[in-house]
């Protein structure tokens, strides 16, 4: 019984428009969990002190940024996978 030895896949290659993209992927994600979590406790701080308005207004002024960031997210999520590539190394 011989056991055959594949070589491992090669590396994805980035072209600067998929790190630009790739950048702005991080940076729309991270806005998105911090204004996630920004909703979530400013509207558990408000049901603790029994504010209406802070749990209405919270969601008011942060959510439109976190949808718009989603969207962003979802869009340069696409088109990463236009611009990676793999690249297979050819044997000899």
């Amino acid at each position: 019984m011989t056991i055959k030895q594949t070589a491992p896949p090669a590396p994805a290659r980035t072209s600067m428009p998929a790190k630009i993209i790739q950048t702005v992927f991080t940076a729309s994600l991270l806005l998105v969990i911090v204004a996630g979590i920004i909703v979530v406790a400013g509207q558990g701080i408000g049901l603790i002190i029994g504010s209406g308005g802070l749990i209405t207004n919270v969601d008011k002024y942060v959510a439109p940024w976190a949808f718009g960031a989603a969207a962003v997210v979802c869009i340069s999520s696409l088109l990463s996978s236009y611009f990676t590539t793999n690249i297979q190394e050819q044997d000899d």
